[in-house]
């Protein structure tokens, strides 16, 4: 690192930290004899949230986190983009009760087995918000906090845990001996920030990258964990993972409302007939033009008015809860709320216009078979 400062010039700044496990990042079940998949966490101190905090937002003023000295409460960053769904920090139990280990994965673990370091937490709070620059995957590199006075506890825990399958060493020793040979890894202790020019950044990059190739253990464990992140990659990732996304929910908008004007086209052409002898009859039992009119366009449009109700009350409902399970602040529920409605009255004015289109089109086919 100091190479690297010297080099390019760049601002290092660090941080305590230590690797938390989690049990479980997969979100589905997996089937029987299939691997699970632990996640990899990034544990600083509650000092250190306020300093991260600080940094991004200097208006930021401290608040309690309610975590207590044991380390059984915690608060969770996720550090994910706010266009993608929700993710718990693990999928072992539920959201608020994580199952936790403080180190590296421990391959060959039995989480039920609860002589294990791997134990159960309580989220005391939690957000979503990037205090390290940069998002990795939704499931892993969140941060999570623990007291001041629990992480320094934390930062030792390593010592006399075995890796493989996160006993401690007296009870490894118990079960296995002399036969068993402890295997003892520390993983990331420091959360360095590297603030450099941007013509420089590709070349620290691949600086770093060479530097992965000595962690052989922790690096292959799971591919999308990695040891150093570029901000400037992960935010092309994301505008370019939104664009897609727009693209596709614009194409089934699209999609779905072809196929519905279809369906009413066939509909009402299905009708035409029905309707133009029931006209027949209305005119010699003497309703006036108005009338019938009235009556044939209520009978239309009630197919555009339901409709309608029944997707702003539902947009109204999702978008509440989902604005409610990703957190979101007053400011960005404004902007969302804003585009949400925009993107439903557009629909809305356009379907309209579609059954103004179709309803003209049927009387006039039915004033015209009359005359």
């Amino acid at each position: 690192m100091e190479k690297i400062k010297a080099k390019y010039h760049v601002t290092l700044t660090e941080y305590p930290m230590v690797r938390v496990a989690n049990a479980d990042k997969t979100e589905h079940l997996e089937g029987r004899g299939e691997t699970v998949i632990q996640g990899q966490q990034i544990g600083i101190s509650e000092s250190t949230y306020y300093k991260l905090k600080k940094t991004v937002d200097p208006s930021f003023k401290k608040k309690s986190l309610n975590l207590d000295k044991a380390g059984k409460r915690i608060y969770v960053v996720h550090q994910q983009d706010r266009a993608t769904k929700a993710q718990p920090v693990d999928w072992y139990y539920n959201k608020k009760t994580p199952t936790l280990h403080i180190g590296v994965p421990c391959e060959y673990c039995d989480h039920a087995d609860h002589e294990t370091t791997y134990d159960k937490k309580i989220v005391a709070g939690e957000e979503i918000s990037s205090l390290t620059g940069c998002y990795s995957t939704p499931k892993c590199e969140n941060l999570i906090v623990f007291s001041d006075g629990y992480f320094k506890k934390s930062q030792n825990e390593w010592k006399d845990t075995e890796v493989l399958t996160g006993y401690k060493l007296d009870r490894y020793n118990a079960i296995y001996g002399d036969d068993g040979e402890p295997y003892i890894v520390e993983g990331p202790t420091k959360l360095v920030f590297i603030q450099a020019d941007k013509k420089y950044i590709d070349q620290i990059d691949r600086e770093l990258e060479a530097k992965e190739e000595k962690h052989k253990y922790i690096g292959n464990y799971d591919s999308t964990v990695k040891f150093h992140y570029s901000s400037k990659t992960a935010i092309t990732d994301m505008k370019t993972e939104r664009a897609v996304k727009s693209l596709i929910c614009v194409y089934i908008i699209f999609t779905l409302s072809i196929l519905n004007w279809i369906m009413l086209y066939a509909m009402n052409e299905m009708e035409n007939k029905e309707k133009t002898e029931r006209e027949k009859f209305l005119i010699s039992m003497g309703m006036d033009r108005k009338e019938r009119k009235k009556m044939n366009k209520r009978e239309w449009y009630i197919y555009w008015i339901i409709p309608t109700i029944i997707l702003i009350i539902s947009t109204i409902l999702f978008m509440q809860d989902t604005m409610a399970a990703r957190m979101y602040s007053g400011d960005i529920r404004k902007i969302c709320e804003l585009q949400e409605t925009g993107v439903v009255a557009v629909w809305i004015v356009i379907n309209g216009i579609y059954f103004w289109i179709m309803n003209r089109k049927a009387r006039r086919g039915i004033e015209n078979h009359d005359k």
